[in-house]
């Protein structure tokens, strides 16, 4: 599943960068990165803003935001520090020489990789940068080309458009300026200018290579010419915006605006799309095999193979927070669009009836639809959302939504009286509301699990009541946002703002399960079968085997002084068997122990765990349902320690 807008691309080292905006206000915008062309990718963190340009310079990777100023990255775009320049609009960076230049209100030069700059024409409004040995080429916000023989200092307009112009390439004396009305060219390095072709359309990408050059339009898909210029032909893909091109040895790459990266092994003339999960999963529904995610700006995305691939399904450019199933009706709630649903399995949606643009959750209690809204209240149908009737807590976001022990728990917030957020409850099926013993905490989830309300909030991690949310604690989760809580076979599994994070005992003790999310933010949970999904900030869906989860028991969180793997039992088995083991406290605290299982030959058949864990003594099963009788060995690995013993599969 890939989206998101993709505004710029470089590539270093044959690592392929793409600058990406995010489509939750007030989120950071993510750069990810592909070691492996494209078949896998990894996001970082620059700035608050869209990335609208990247350059290389002496093993520096710097990346100008559109109101976050400057970044750079001295270690492969793992990590981003803000740039001294103090210019928050960044439209353009090139490399001349020894030289690197930025523009933003004016151009400026940094010869020292960036420490200082200065700040050498007024030229402002510029768009994008393009060096051709010791030539600078601009195009121009407000319209047209410029070229500069004095890297960057003195410039002259050589086309004299009254379009902005926001692509340029070069090959040989062959120059390309796209506009917002089609793309020029010149036959003699930017002397002379005559329109090429692509007409009243806006070009706000292309590049060159030999007699060829792609270009990318403003919801066109791509073109290529095969003959520098003269005519055009329109690819495989024809109804996208690719606002990027970068080449890597073959393969030429293009950044589209909710689509993610494509490749193209055969210079443009076919388009194959990369991994790249540049969508932000708000809410995730499964129905068999049949999964829905619902995406920040992107509307919902259905896969019809447990999400080994996905489909776009409608309500474009709309955040969609949640979903719910009853009585064959699916539902999803949208932010902007109020409330859809679809009789077909999300095959077509209509709007439905609630009076509400932004709608935050979607539930059932009995026989009742409830639905949180933005400033208008809370909603009850009895009869599956024909008709809705408002049950009060008006002028407040109601964004989140439990039952516990027969009693209603929301929370609202009034934007305009921040002192009045708290959770509320109905013991009347929403008849009356009244305040909880949790004020002043915004809760983004709420879950009733045993005999126990838990609460995620906003920046405070979870709390939890045992007396129907009159009296709350804090639990060891703290200092983090909490989006999600579930309960899958009495564990509790939430998504946090550093990942996620199980509980096997009521919420007492929670273990971090990172398995590869490296601390995503996660929005959503959903159980199918045996896999957890996770839909996370920026990489859209993640799955996890449950058994890994739920198979661990923490049976005593006294802290061993040692390092012990124990016996099996029983031993020989068929075809279930339990292995405990202790972890003693590490400098890290939390240790990744890798518990594997191999055969006599030495080959490895079964990884248990791999997975952080905090001190404790743990026990966890083996099924050896699979496999065939005879001697297997389970290792540990932990830190410096490791450890095997044998135990015999008897069928």
């Amino acid at each position: 599943m890939n989206g998101g807008i993709v505004w710029s691309m470089t590539v270093k080292d044959s690592i392929i960068f793409a600058g990406c905006s995010n489509n939750i206000d007030y989120r950071p915008s993510w750069i990810f990165r592909s070691t492996d062309n494209g078949n896998s990718w990894k996001s970082s963190i620059a700035g608050n803003s869209d990335v609208n340009c990247m350059a290389v310079k002496d093993n520096i990777i710097f990346a100008g935001t559109n109101y976050d100023g400057l970044y750079y990255s001295t270690n492969d775009g793992v990590n981003w520090i803000k740039n001294p320049l103090n210019e928050d609009y960044i439209g353009a960076i090139t490399v001349i020489g020894n030289k690197i230049l930025v523009s933003g209100n004016g151009i400026f030069s940094s010869i020292d990789n960036g420490n200082t700059w200065i700040n050498i024409s007024s030229l402002a409004h510029v768009r994008i940068l393009r060096t051709d040995n010791n030539k600078v080429y601009a195009g121009s916000g407000m319209g047209g080309v410029y070229s500069s023989l004095d890297s960057g200092r003195n410039w002259t307009q050589i086309l004299t458009i009254n379009h902005p112009v926001e692509g340029l390439d070069f090959k040989d004396n062959y120059v390309y300026a796209g506009s917002y009305a089609g793309i020029y060219r010149s036959t003699n390095s930017g002397a002379n200018w005559v329109f090429s072709g692509i007409g009243f359309t806006l070009i706000p990408s292309l590049i060159a290579k030999n007699n060829l050059l792609i270009t990318g339009t403003g919801g066109f898909g791509i073109y290529r010419s095969t003959n520098y210029g003269l005519s055009y032909t329109q690819s495989n893909i024809t109804q996208r915006s690719a606002y990027a091109f970068v080449l890597e040895e073959d393969n030429i790459f293009a950044g589209f605006s909710g689509n993610g990266v494509y490749i193209s092994t055969n210079d443009g003339v076919t388009w194959q799309q990369t991994e790249l999960h540049n969508v932000s999963a708000l809410s995730l529904l499964s129905s068999g095999s049949d999964f829905f995610a619902g995406v920040a700006g992107n509307g919902i995305y259905y896969s019809s193979n447990n999400g080994l691939n996905w489909a776009y399904r409608g309500l474009t450019y709309y955040d969609v927070s949640d979903f719910l199933i009853s009585d064959n009706i699916i539902f999803s709630a949208t932010m902007g669009d109020g409330l859809h649903f679809s009789s077909n399995g999300g095959i077509n949606w209509v709007r439905n009836s609630l009076p509400a643009n932004d709608v935050f959750f979607i539930d059932k209690y009995e026989n009742y639809l409830f639905a949180g809204t933005s400033s208008v209240g809370i909603f009850r149908s009895s009869n599956n959302g024909v008709n809705w009737q408002n049950i009060g807590l008006n002028f407040n976001d109601i964004t989140s939504f439990a039952k516990h022990n027969n009693i209603l728990f929301v929370f609202a917030e009034r934007n305009s009286y921040p002192e009045f957020k708290g959770v509320k409850y109905s013991s009347n099926n929403g008849t009356t509301w009244n305040n909880s013993g949790l004020l002043n905490k915004k809760c983004l989830s709420l879950l009733s699990s045993n005999n126990y309300l838990f609460a995620g909030t906003d920046s405070s991690g979870i709390l939890r009541s045992a007396d129907n949310g009159n009296t709350w604690t804090q639990l060891e989760i703290n200092n983090t946002d909490v989006n999600c809580i579930i309960d899958v076979n009495n564990y509790l599994i939430c998504g946090t703002g550093r990942g996620v994070y199980y509980s096997n005992n009521s919420g007492t003790n929670w273990l971090y399960l990172n398995n590869g999310l490296d601390s995503q933010r996660v929005y959503s949970l959903m159980i199918s079968g045996n896999y957890l999904y996770a839909g996370t900030e920026a990489n859209a869906v993640w799955k996890l085997d449950v058994s890994q989860i739920i198979g661990v028991n923490q049976i005593s969180t006294e802290i061993p002084l040692l390092y012990k793997l124990h016996q099996n039992y029983p031993n020989p088995f068929n075809p279930l068997t339990k292995i405990n083991f202790e972890i003693p406290k590490s400098n890290s605290f939390d240790e990744n122990v890798l518990l594997q299982v191999y055969d006599v030959s030495g080959k490895l058949v079964h990884t248990i765990i791999n997975q952080k864990m905090v001190p404790g003594t743990y026990s966890v099963s083996f099924d050896g349902s699979s496999f065939a009788s005879g001697v297997y060995f389970y290792s540990i690995n932990a830190g410096n320690y490791s450890e095997s013993r044998k135990m015999v599969l008897v069928k």
